[in-house]
């Protein structure tokens, strides 16, 4: 049961239309829940029935990894030891590229022994364990061991091939992102909302099929034996694509509980897209919103710094709508002494909105799985009356 929500019905006139307030308020005349994913009908430890598409990798910089089977094993020590004092490369047991396999390879050997831990993404249970509900839920996990490696999952059937029929609307998940281990650098979440013909299966890091571009940052500050305090920011690379610089929202940290967003809680992420902008009437812009709060950012070259335009495509023109969403996990190569592992991501109630598509019956409001998390917009019905219009509050239980 979720909480007791009031509402207002304005009651007016001789028409009947349906009205749907996001939850900046944004009024639109029509909407369709396009996908709704809570992944409880999926198998645990396999990928979510519901992705189209998968880049999966696994561990790339084991430089033990002898016989290239992505992991370090007694078959790689078999390896060095027979291309001890004579072998050249790695394929010898030359584990440091340095033109000898010699003691120094067999250190490197024995500090690998044992990985071959590979990137995952699937739907928790078994290995993973939920942590919106443990026990009793399932979502997607994303697992990457390693900082060298990237992986991505994407939707891309659910919406329509041209993505100029999704350009008012909203996509918003619940998610859960780890601490990073006090040895390690952070764990991170890119989502990249972007358009394609009908061959796309993701979004890169270009104009060409960008449309919203934002990265989730549970970053750790300082070096162990030192207290180490984590940095909760999410920045904006599609606005540095289209303007430069790259802003940024940084969390209130101060205390546990305080800000919208932290490590090892639940934050319930969504974006919200105009057409015709919020603030500025002819500028598509987007709105993120974590937790019930709207994220204002710092160091924009945008005139509002609680809204963003949507990245220039190639023309120069903004990107045309949206066809296609991805989660990436981290890809980036750190200092060698930084634990090369990185915190798990989860992922849960992934609902996406298309507030140009009519609704797919005449329900006022849409079922979409419950977010562990807080506000719900409720859909609001406008009856029109011709001569007079009434007022009526009352209070409406979702269940």
């Amino acid at each position: 049961m979720l909480p007791v929500i009031n509402c207002v019905q304005f009651v007016k006139a001789s028409v009947f239309s349906l009205v749907f307030i996001t939850l900046s308020g944004h009024a639109v005349f029509a909407q369709q829940v396009i996908l709704s994913e809570d992944f409880e009908s999926d198998t645990p430890g396999t990928f979510p029935g519901s992705a189209d598409f998968f880049a999966k990798s696994s561990i790339l910089n084991l430089n033990a990894d002898f016989d290239n089977d992505k992991d370090v094993d007694g078959n790689d020590f078999l390896i060095w030891q027979r291309g001890f004092g004579t072998g050249a490369t790695k394929a010898d047991g030359d584990a440091n590229a340095s033109g000898t396999v010699d003691d120094v390879d067999l250190d490197i050997l024995e500090g690998e022994f044992g990985s071959g831990d590979p990137a995952n993404i699937v739907v928790t249970g078994g290995t993973f364990a939920d942590p919106f509900s443990p026990g009793n839920n399932q979502s997607m996990v994303l697992h990457n061991p390693n900082t060298t490696s990237q992986m991505a999952v994407s939707w891309a059937d659910e919406f329509d091939d041209d993505p100029n029929t999704f350009r008012n609307g909203s996509i918003e998940f619940d998610l859960w992102m780890e601490s990073p281990d006090p040895e390690a650098f952070w764990t991170f979440l890119g989502v990249r909302i972007g358009h394609g013909d009908e061959t796309r299966n993701g979004v890169s890091a270009t104009p060409d099929d960008t449309t919203v571009w934002n990265s989730f940052r549970m970053q750790n500050q300082g070096e162990p034996p030192d207290p180490v305090q984590v940095l909760e920011q999410v920045s904006d690379p599609g606005h540095r694509i289209t303007f430069g610089p790259e802003p940024t929202y940084t969390d209130d940290n101060s205390t546990p509980d305080a800000g919208a967003m932290g490590p090892d809680q639940l934050m319930h992420v969504r974006f919200e897209f105009a057409a015709n902008g919020y603030s500025f009437s002819e500028l598509p812009t987007y709105r993120l919103i974590v937790n019930g709060t709207q994220i204002e950012w710092t160091g924009t070259a945008f005139g509002d710094p609680m809204e963003h335009p949507w990245v220039l495509a190639p023309g120069p023109a903004l990107a045309p709508g949206i066809n296609v969403i991805s989660f990436f996990t981290d890809a980036s190569a750190f200092n060698a002494d930084q634990d090369p592992g990185i915190g798990n991501v989860y992922i849960d109630n992934l609902v996406i909105t298309n507030d140009d598509l009519p609704p797919l019956s005449s329900a006022t409001s849409v079922s979409v799985p419950e977010p562990s998390s807080c506000v719900i917009a409720l859909s609001m019905v406008v009856l029109c009356l011709s001569r007079r219009r009434r007022i009526t509050r009352q209070s409406v239980s979702v269940n």
